[in-house]
């Protein structure tokens, strides 16, 4: 019999439309999970996540949600309350993103994206922990980005700076958590490309990361595998930072 890393697991997805998100869905089903999917866009988008639901019954279902939203994310906690009463883990993928550098973004462009990437990260992690720490403790992993650690000449300015805050808030949330047996720790992605799309990158590697990859870090970081593991950054970039 394989062995099934999330057996009974109850994991929490958001961003679940994007690239990494279907991924991690479908390879955390794979491996016996429970999973919420969530995600600002409408499901109707994504077909292969529909599927999910007919071919893994009872055990996936899909929720239209704004992470930056506080009172859809209470929704969503208590959704998974009625049909859990538990969670076990959270993988955030959700974020906003606009490639402008400092000279070309307006204060609008910056709040925007503070707000759906680092805000977002607050709100999700705030309620998910809550509901942790009333159940036992649990595994949180933030997804952040190789922009958040490695600054890029005319670079997307409020993206890498919310995602460099997004790698501290993941930490001081493990420091403060830790006693409650809650662990958080974050994935910093390179370039991943779905296989279609995947192209020579100039890393030790030579190419980009695929999404599957991300989930399986990602499931690793929610198993009871990496239960000696928490205020980590996982960079899975192909040595881009060496």
């Amino acid at each position: 019999m394989p062995e099934y890393r999330l057996k009974n697991k109850v994991i929490w997805v958001t961003g679940a439309l994007g690239l990494i998100g279907k991924a991690s869905v479908e390879h955390f089903l794979e491996e016996g999970a429970y999973v919420i999917g969530t995600d600002l866009l409408h499901f109707t988008q994504a077909a292969e996540l529909s599927e999910l639901e007919r071919k893994f019954p009872g055990r996936f279902s899909l929720h239209v949600s704004d992470a930056t939203d506080e009172g859809q994310i209470i929704g969503i906690i208590e959704i998974i309350k009625r049909k859990f009463n538990r969670l076990d883990g959270l993988f955030h993928n959700a974020y906003t993103q606009i490639w402008k550098s400092l000279s070309e973004a307006s204060l609008e462009d910056w709040e925007f994206v503070m707000k759906g990437t680092l805000t977002s990260t607050f709100l999700v992690n705030k309620y998910a922990v809550s509901m942790m720490k009333q159940l036992g403790g649990g595994s949180l992993v933030n997804t952040s980005s190789v922009l958040g650690t490695v600054p890029v000449k005319n670079g997307p300015v409020a993206y890498g700076s919310a995602k460099a805050a997004v790698n501290h808030l993941t930490r001081m949330i493990a420091v403060e958590n830790a006693l409650f047996g809650i662990r958080a720790n974050a994935i910093i992605p390179g370039d991943i490309k779905s296989e279609n799309h995947a192209q020579a990158m100039d890393n030790l590697i030579g190419r980009s990361g695929r999404p599957e990859e991300v989930a399986k870090l990602a499931a690793f970081l929610l198993s009871d595998d990496s239960s000696y593991i928490t205020g980590s950054l996982y960079p899975i970039d192909g040595g881009f930072n060496l």
